[in-house]
């Protein structure tokens, strides 16, 4: 039982001697004796006149006890108070003390009371001053609810939860999501339709009503409105969980469901009456972590939001103020801020303080807006289920360093709510290749991006050196948590800057090397200058990227093995004036080989002779087929002569030379 004054205690301890007492008393006395007589003017004296708020709460429980006759309510009740003050050195009576006995004084109290002094002293304990210093009775009250008594106590909670002063002073209690959880389970005890006390649409006006601006500036009105959505939410939340397919239901993805956290987390570390705010924190993580888990994991892995200072009243743009900024700024250079680091500082600002969810949808309609046209509006819901709408940019936006940082920052939130919803909603199977896919699409996107150096127009500038650490950040967050993209854009295929910019910058391209491993192998998964290509990548991947690990050494010999069997589909036939393969879409199969065989000589000339002798010896042994095969092919033109001869004598000596380069650097001398 919870601490309480020397005066209540000796309240209570003598309600409960009584009690005890009372039981002790044979059943088949006199009812007119004089020791039943002392024991009920005794109990109905203590019963109606409790000395605090403590002793009222106290003795509306057990009446509540006592009226449904719930006898082992009762015993836990009289049983914790007399152990809790020590009397008999704390030990719990003996177990003689059966039910039985706590039945008759539940009957004999009942039938010598009167129903309207019972009912007096039961509702004291649900008035609004005992709710808000101990909800406890009105809990015990809701579960042993029926339909007849339900309605008095769902009145009763409505009340609560539409009044914001009582909501911020029930929210200190340890027992207020408790309280709300039970409002819930005596509704669904009902025989159906179950309509909550909070409606959707309920939440939403009130979210409406807060003002955002003015969150951790400590105003009074605000902080009241917080707690009320607070504890409006956990009624929500719970009926959600209970009734998951009803009509009546929440979309919690709509609601700021991190901010309540935020205002719950501040309000714990206030300390004073607040520290009770820890079980309303533990209920609310726990309910909102089965229908966003993401959202918790992003609480937990960054703490940019969680610091009282960043929580701080500043003046902040609203969404609608950031939406506006961002298409000032894609209309009009600004001269003054043309990296749009302004910008960036602005959607700080801006989204913390407002909800994320207002934030992301502003951002989302000042991006896709154009020169000619408003700014386009998707609900947030939408963007969860869609977060590809934001690869609809169009390319200025995404020049502008501050504005490429908030689209990626709103992307990686958007990408989490993403997956829970699909893995949610589909089968794991199902959901898996709906995520690669997705993923697939924005690395590609945003590898084109980074490649060209945010340079659209020009491509062929050499942009490697220039790198945007967001960019790169995000490539490798979703390659090191989804397998099989890297392989899954090498087959499809890349352009020459890509897979170069991608070994690179980004380390766990490594981790798709088995997958890479097995299209080498299947000989028929793809045509030849798509298996040279992927040799390509995979070699250059191998080189860079791996520490020495086996795979990585089969993942070069199997790239070597491909270059060598198609060496002589890289080199062309003999005395053809043009180039007659061709792939199904018209491009120069002879070509795309050539360039990759010539990609992977200058690669191999870029290993480290400290690297394992497994890869050397490999790579060696490549160049050496490779200058036999050149020296054959050199020596025997089949009587062509003239310009064709010409071209073909200078590929074989380009061979040559970069054949020689790479043995050097291999520390190995091969005649050529």
């Amino acid at each position: 039982e919870d601490s309480f004054s020397s005066s209540d205690g000796v309240y209570k301890l003598a309600l409960c001697t009584a009690i005890i007492v009372s039981s002790k008393m044979p059943q088949d006395e006199n009812e007119s004796s004089v020791a039943k007589k002392a024991c009920l003017e005794c109990i109905q004296s203590l019963l109606s006149h409790p000395m605090s708020i403590n002793g009222i709460i106290f003795a509306s429980r057990l009446v509540g006890f006592i009226k449904a006759n719930d006898v082992e309510g009762l015993g836990k009740l009289v049983l914790s108070i007399i152990c809790a003050t020590g009397v008999g050195g704390g030990r719990p009576l003996p177990e003689k003390h059966n039910a039985s006995q706590l039945s008759h004084i539940c009957r004999w109290l009942s039938s010598k009371m009167e129903d309207e002094t019972i009912e007096t002293i039961h509702r004291q304990g649900f008035t609004a001053s005992s709710v808000m210093h101990d909800p406890i009775a009105v809990v015990e009250a809701m579960r042993r609810s029926n339909s007849q008594t339900s309605n008095n106590l769902d009145d009763l909670v409505k009340a609560i939860l539409s009044d914001p002063i009582m909501c911020s002073e029930v929210i200190s209690n340890q027992r207020a999501g408790e309280m709300v959880q039970e409002a819930v389970k005596m509704l669904t005890r009902r025989p159906s339709p179950h309509i909550p006390l909070i409606l959707p649409l309920t939440l939403e006006r009130l979210v409406l009503a807060i003002p955002w601006g003015k969150v951790g500036s400590k105003d009074d009105e605000t902080n009241k409105l917080l707690s009320q959505f607070v504890m409006q939410l956990l009624y929500a939340l719970a009926f959600l969980e209970d009734e998951p397919e009803s009509p009546f239901g929440i979309n919690p993805r709509s609601l700021p469901l991190k901010e309540s956290l935020c205002f719950v987390s501040l309000s714990k570390q206030s300390g004073g009456k607040s520290d009770n705010v820890v079980e309303v924190m533990a209920i609310l993580k726990e309910s909102i972590s089965k229908h966003c888990p993401d959202i918790i994991k992003s609480m937990e892995t960054s703490s940019w939001r969680h610091t009282e200072t960043n929580y701080q009243h500043v003046t902040a743009p609203t969404p609608a103020m950031f939406c506006k900024a961002i298409q000032a700024h894609l209309r009009a250079a600004c001269p003054t801020d043309p990296s749009g680091t302004r910008l960036e500082q602005m959607f700080t600002i801006c989204s913390s303080t407002y909800p994320m969810s207002e934030v992301s949808v502003a951002v989302v309609g000042g991006i896709l807006a154009t020169k000619h046209s408003q700014p386009k509006f998707y609900s947030y819901i939408a963007l969860c289920k869609d977060p590809l709408l934001l690869m609809k940019a169009s390319a200025s936006v995404w020049k502008c360093r501050g504005i490429r940082c908030v689209i990626l920052r709103v992307l990686q939130n958007l990408l989490a709510a993403n997956e829970c919803i699909s893995m949610k909603c589909s089968s794991e199977r199902t959901a898996l290749e709906y995520l690669s896919a997705r993923d697939a699409v924005i690395v590609r996107c945003i590898l084109f991006a980074c490649q060209c150096g945010f340079v659209f127009e020009s491509s062929d500038a050499n942009t490697l050196n220039a790198h945007c650490e967001m960019s790169v950040n995000m490539i490798r967050l979703i390659l090191s948590r989804r397998q099989g993209i890297v392989a899954t854009l090498i087959k499809q295929g890349l352009s020459d800057q890509s897979v170069d910019w991608l070994v690179e910058c980004v380390p766990e391209s490594f981790v798709d090397a088995p997958m890479l491993l097995s299209l080498l192998s299947e000989k028929g998964l793809l045509t030849a200058p798509e298996r040279l290509q992927v040799a390509d990548a995979s070699l250059r991947i191998a080189i860079v990227n791996s520490k020495g690990e086996a795979v990585a050494d089969r993942l070069v010999n199997a790239s070597l093995s491909v270059l060598v069997d198609l060496f002589q589909l890289a080199i062309g036939p003999v005395g053809v004036p043009v180039s007659i393969l061709r792939e199904e879409n018209g491009e120069d199969a002879t070509s795309i080989c050539r360039n990759a065989m010539f990609r992977m000589l200058d690669a191999l000339a870029t290993i480290n002779p400290k690297y394992s002798l497994n890869v050397k010896d490999s790579a060696i042994m490549a160049i050496s087929r490779l200058v036999t095969y050149s020296n054959k092919h050199k020596s025997d033109l089949a009587g062509v002569t003239g310009a064709v001869a010409s071209r073909r004598k200078a590929l074989f000596n380009e061979i040559a030379e970069k054949c020689s380069k790479a043995n050097k650097r291999l520390g190995c001398a091969i005649q050529i």
